[in-house]
């Protein structure tokens, strides 16, 4: 979806939201399509297709599960959302020029069939210009821009959960 507000106004972005009280990944992903694009998509109907470790450049970090369907009822369009203005249909292996960074790395980790992937923003005062992601299983400390994590920062609860 093309943003229209600040700090991404006119930049691509994908369906995105957050956990609600009490509530699964799945079902937090299924309610995101419903809110942002006013289609159904059942739990059954999507499929996890990777995990990014995110770092913005203020240094929050972010799990981003990412999910896929293939499956959905209704016609997608921008609904209730007062940050989003246009729905935007594109290759994932080559996305428009003026998609979010994070944006990118999704689709570029998807393509990819990579699982998990990290991406650190660079901060003001690096000077790299862009980001950087790096692959499950490679952690080079110079791939984290914003300093490592601390247990404050960020707080990790994980449960498994079958769906039928």
């Amino acid at each position: 979806m093309r943003r229209s507000r600040r700090p991404d106004r006119g930049q691509l972005a994908l369906v995105s939201g957050r956990l609600g009280p009490a509530e699964w990944l799945d079902e937090a992903a299924c309610r995101g399509a419903a809110q942002m694009l006013g289609i159904t998509v059942g739990v059954q109907d999507i499929e996890l297709s990777g995990l990014l470790h995110y770092r913005s450049a203020r240094g929050a970090g972010r799990l981003c599960a990412v999910f896929t369907t293939q499956s959905w009822s209704g016609e997608p369009q921008i609904t209730a959302r007062r940050d989003d203005r246009e729905v935007v249909w594109a290759d994932p292996g080559g996305p428009p020029a003026d998609c979010r960074p994070l944006t990118h790395a999704v689709l570029n980790q998807y393509v990819a069939g990579t699982l998990y992937s990290t991406l650190a923003m660079p901060t003001a005062d690096d000077t790299a210009a862009t980001a950087t992601t790096t692959p499950a299983g490679t952690h080079p400390q110079d791939r984290r821009t914003a300093g490592p994590f601390t247990s404050d920062e960020t707080r990790v609860r994980t449960e498994i959960r079958g769906t039928t």
